[in-house]
């Protein structure tokens, strides 16, 4: 649900600048000078 936290990263790395997709179903972010976007419903990282 919207209320609960989901953890989209196992790794300790920092993360950083997380921006909602428009749609608000993926979350992109910056992790080792890396773009990764996750589905946020899964917690999939989306390649």
């Amino acid at each position: 649900s919207a209320d609960t936290a989901v953890h989209l990263t196992s790794s300790p790395d920092a993360v950083m600048n997380p921006q909602f997709s428009p749609d608000g179903k993926h979350i992109a972010f910056v992790r080792n000078h890396n773009l990764i976007e996750a589905d946020q419903v899964s917690a999939t990282v989306v390649l």
